[in-house]
């Protein structure tokens, strides 16, 4: 147990580490071998975690660190050295963080494009405005949640780093990042703390970036120009669903509101039951040795989701080439307290609002634009010399990308005139083009007017719609003129 000593520890050595420990927990017997000291003590298990932990912080400035074991009924004290550590200062924080500000706005700079439809890529427009609508909300979604996990380290007296950023490539430009704990955690309360702190502070900066960027998007919505190739669908958590019931948003996702629901996934991913995550310490708190049946059960899930969306396969090995198992506190003996375990409730709400099976999915673009007359309305009627009859259909994109449409009238009498206006407006032409989002569609009317010396019988006008992407539909129109006996019998 003593990592780093050279020589079997002096009389004087365990004596002054007794007298240590007898100051917090009386010692009846004392076990030297040649790897370990173990301290046998009596202990009082309403004062245990304060006491250890008054010891713990004793000794550690001291250059030891205490193990509190439970063996057949008895309470065991191991020690061991410090190891020696070398940490990095500040400097490497602040390095990082600046790469990453680059990284994830350059990243943001081909989703900036696309989503404003700039031909462009890498322009200074792109870079500051990657930067400002997802790059700094994003990092501040990750920020917080790792200053959540250093602040709670701080509250319960356990060294830890500053966050470190993970440069990265696109699509994000980032990895996340992750604040470096400086030693063993002291007790199952501590661990349970940290581990909840970040994904709770995370989540709750992930609400209101994700609102803004809804609220952005509304104020200029997007829509998708894509007409070939394929298309990235988002799947939204339950939490993102509840916010969008508040605040629908229209056309594509504004690259704020994206940043919100990476914040959402990320809080989903760390709070997965499993290994060295959030979740693997908050249920290695609430189950102690047990919670590697959880963490196995999560891997295995991760790798059986794997089959559906691959990032998930990556995800699960990285769990496992890291570890499954966790390392138990130094004082794996004191309990959570009832109220504890709340946090255990909050930890699973959390995983299930904010998790996706499958996040993202490549679409193939559907093309799917259909003309159709107005309900109960024919596509014949009857008109007289010097009249105008109407024909009411509309056109409609039940496809997954925007199309550019174009109406037109090729087919019509000689000596008639037909036009197009969009219903209830005054805007009248002869061609009609315009661009139609997913779930779109206009109103339209054909106005046809009948020449003076008009024959009697059928005639017929013709429309046909093309679509820029490929393909046309036409509708036929059949106005029947009577015999002018006819008309005037009838009057």
């Amino acid at each position: 147990m003593f990592n780093g000593m050279l020589s079997y520890p002096s009389d004087a050595e365990i004596e002054r580490l007794k007298s240590m420990i007898s100051f917090y927990f009386p010692v009846y017997r004392v076990s030297v071998n040649y790897d370990a000291i173990g301290f046998f003590c009596e202990i009082d298990e309403d004062e245990l975690e304060s006491r250890f932990d008054e010891l713990r912080i004793r000794m550690r400035d001291a250059g030891y660190i205490p193990i509190l074991k439970e063996r057949k009924g008895e309470y065991i004290i191991f020690v061991k050295k410090y190891p020696k550590q070398k940490f990095r200062g500040k400097k490497l924080n602040l390095i990082m963080f600046a790469i990453t500000l680059v990284t994830t706005a350059i990243a943001r700079m081909f989703q900036w494009a696309g989503y404003v439809g700039s031909e462009g890529i890498f322009t200074l427009e792109n870079f500051v405005y990657g930067e400002m609508f997802f790059s700094i909300p994003l990092l501040t979604i990750l920020g917080v949640h790792e200053m959540g996990h250093y602040f709670m380290a701080k509250k319960r007296n356990v060294r830890a780093s500053l966050p470190f950023f993970i440069p990265f490539m696109p699509p994000l430009g980032t990895m996340g990042a992750f604040i470096s704990i400086r030693e063993p955690i002291p007790d199952k309360k501590s661990l349970l703390d940290i581990g909840i702190a970040g994904p709770i502070a995370g989540f709750l900066v992930a609400i209101p970036v994700s609102v803004l960027g809804i609220i952005l998007g509304n104020m200029n919505p997007q829509v998708s120009a894509a007409d070939a190739g394929s298309v990235l669908i988002i799947e939204l958590p339950i939490i993102y669903r509840l916010i969008a019931a508040f605040i629908p948003f229209e056309g594509i996702m504004h690259p704020t509101a994206f940043a919100g629901w990476v914040g959402f996934l990320v809080t989903a991913i760390n709070l997965l039951p499993a290994g060295q995550l959030d979740g693997g310490h908050i249920v290695r708190a609430l189950f102690g040795n047990r919670a590697k049946y959880v963490s196995y059960a999560s891997v295995f899930l991760l790798l059986g989701l794997g089959l559906f969306y691959p990032g998930w396969l990556i995800f699960g090995f990285l769990i496992i080439f890291l570890g499954l198992n966790h390392v138990p506190p130094l004082n794996d003996v004191s309990k959570l307290k009832p109220d504890r375990k709340v946090f255990g409730a909050i930890a699973i709400v959390l995983l299930i609002i904010c998790f996706v099976p499958i996040p993202i999915q490549e679409m193939e673009p559907v093309h799917d634009v259909e003309t159709s007359l107005f309900p109960g309305e024919s596509n014949s009627t009857v008109g007289y010399a010097g009249s105008t009859v109407y024909f009411n259909f509309t056109v409609k994109n039940n496809g997954t990308v925007t199309e550019d449409i174009t109406l037109m009238i090729p087919t019509y009498p000689v000596g008639w005139s037909a036009y197009f206006f969009e219903y209830n407006s005054s805007n009248a032409s002869s061609s009609f083009s315009f661009s139609m989002s997913p779930g779109e569609y206009r109103n339209m009317t054909l106005a046809v007017e009948i020449p003076q010396n008009v024959t009697s019988g059928n005639h017929t006008v013709g429309v046909l719609m093309s679509v820029r992407s490929g393909g046309s539909e036409s509708l036929l129109f059949t106005v029947t003129v009577p015999p002018e006996e006819t008309e005037v019998s009838g009057k």
